[in-house]
């Protein structure tokens, strides 16, 4: 299928579904002309934005307006709430088709007005509604305040042989900036100052600096370069950060956008650990901090070479490692030789959408990610998971808060 036909198409089952649940909110609220009138005009908003989309106008470079954000979740939140509505509203139809034709066949039919069951309809019809308008307000806060809503996560790693040195070491955690969707410096500044207020001893971050340029970062280079830390900052690249590179059509100007977006970590003042490992040492003791290239299963690049990484790396000192995707550890840091004592990834930003309450957490991310959120152990080899700092596609969080996480380390 051509991609024109593939809009075409898209486009006719947006409006099959618009015109449905039109009808179906027409027939509960009949005697109320805003609630059409503001229908229409949400129908507009998404025909238009998908149109302007499909136009290739909305691809800046170094970051989004605040207008196109809010239109674009808008958007979003407009068409996931009617999808949901007309399928709920699919459900109830099929279930009075089913009884019509059952009393059809017993020989028992309805008659007169009974026959499209008014009053039972307009009760279902505005629970409908009440439902489908719970999640339309959880992703209208998402896209205005969830999507910078920073929470810092305190995180208690026990390591068997620690330093003691190191017991009580606090490392900071940020992951997935997706520079290229952030739409406020103020906000960001925000994020970066709460950062520096917990006072962490090394601060790391696990990947996906940009959306897909390098200069994305520009416009917010110097509020990052704000984090600060006695044991230093480091980083390292995830998949996103590669996606300039693979649009280069030779050699040398990928080899030279290989350079810039390296820089792009310097401007930050972030030591960037391309396949190889540092030593953090505190009073006269040591730990290993490995760094890999983006590995990720399924679709995703497995650029990152472990073994390089922690190549002549002293075996008797504890291991922390930075691999973006937490696929890797599953994949390959559990099974490997080399004890790894703690991994930290991020990747997943939790789908931005879920539940994070204490004793439920929940994600469409664990469908996808065996791995997807928070702390994980086997073998006593330990997994975090950050849910990510920025935010990208849908321009909000709903539920699944960006996250700063201050993991601190203590020796058993």
């Amino acid at each position: 299928m051509s991609r024109f036909v593939f809009r075409i198409v898209f486009i006719l089952v947006l409006l099959v579904i618009e015109l449905y649940a039109y009808n179906g909110l027409s027939l509960v609220f009949k005697k109320s002309i805003w609630v059409k009138v503001l229908y229409a005009l949400s129908t507009i908003v998404v025909v238009g934005t998908i149109v302007y989309m499909m136009s290739g106008h909305h691809l800046l470079r170094g970051g989004r307006a605040p207008w196109q954000n809010l239109l674009f979740g808008l958007t979003f939140t407009f068409v996931v709430t009617k999808l949901l509505y007309a399928g709920m509203l699919v459900i109830a139809d099929s279930t009075r088709i089913v009884e019509w034709v059952g009393r059809r066949i017993s020989g028992n039919p309805f008659s007169g007005e009974d026959l499209f069951f008014p009053s039972r309809r307009d009760f279902v019809g505005k629970a409908i509604a009440g439902l489908a308008a719970l999640p339309f307000a959880a992703m209208i806060f998402g896209i205005t305040r969830g999507k910078y809503a920073y929470t810092v996560e305190n995180v208690t790693v026990s390591i068997k042989g620690l330093p003691k040195a190191f017991d009580g070491f606090k490392i900071l955690q940020i992951s997935d900036i997706h520079a290229g969707s952030f739409d406020s410096r103020d906000r960001v500044s925000a994020g970066i100052g709460k950062c520096n207020e917990q006072g962490a001893d090394m601060i790391v971050f696990t990947g996906d600096l940009v959306n897909s340029e390098k200069e994305e970062i520009d416009p917010y280079a110097d509020i990052f370069a704000r984090l600060k830390a006695p044991f230093g900052q480091y980083g390292i690249m995830g998949n996103h950060d590669y996606y300039g590179w693979y649009r280069k059509k030779d050699k040398k100007e990928r080899n030279t956008y290989e350079k810039e977006m390296h820089c792009k970590f310097d401007d930050i003042g972030f030591d960037l650990l391309l396949d190889e490992h540092r030593y953090i040492e505190k009073d006269g003791e040591r730990i290993c901090l490995a760094g890999v290239e983006n590995w990720g299963a399924g679709p995703f690049m497995k650029k990152g070479d472990f073994d390089k990484a922690i190549l002549d790396a002293d075996p008797d000192v504890k291991m922390i490692l930075l691999s973006h995707d937490p696929s890797h550890w599953g994949h390959e840091v559990t099974t490997h030789g080399r004890k790894v004592d703690l991994t930290l990834s991020g990747h997943t930003h939790g789908f931005q959408f879920g539940i994070n309450l204490p004793g439920m957490k929940w994600s469409p991310a664990k469908w996808r990610y065996p791995h997807w959120m928070g702390l994980y152990e086997q073998d006593d080899q330990y997994l975090y998971v950050n849910r990510g700092f920025g935010f990208l596609g849908f321009p909000g969080r709903v539920g699944m808060t960006p996250e700063i996480t201050v993991l601190e380390l203590k020796a058993v």
